[in-house]
């Protein structure tokens, strides 16, 4: 992997890393503090007080998935486009460039 590439790579999750910490900070502050704007009845309020935390986490950590995954669908991406292409493996009259070995069975 190229250093240009591991500097996007890192420069991705720290930017989904903040992103997280700001969105889940907000996300959870809401509910736990103003909880009445979603519902007034209080066993409904006291289990969302309970699944805060859970839910925090799942908000920190989605938008770093999130690059990670658009980064292996890039990655997935150029290899089909080079694997479909006309001067592709799949299209070339050379497909056994380096040539088989036999191995002997021990």
């Amino acid at each position: 992997m190229s250093n240009q590439a591991r500097l996007l790579l890192q420069s991705l999750v720290i930017i989904g890393a903040i992103s997280g910490l700001s969105l889940g900070v907000i996300g959870t502050s809401v509910p736990w503090f103003l909880p009445k704007l979603f519902t007034t009845d209080r066993n409904v309020i006291s289990e969302m007080h309970k699944v805060l935390l859970p839910y925090f986490v799942a908000l920190m950590v989605t938008p770093s998935t999130h690059s990670l995954e658009g980064t292996l669908l890039a990655r997935f991406s150029l290899a089909l486009h080079r694997l479909t292409s006309p001067a592709g493996m799949l299209y070339s009259d050379q497909i056994n460039q380096h040539g088989h070995v036999k191995v002997k069975a021990a």
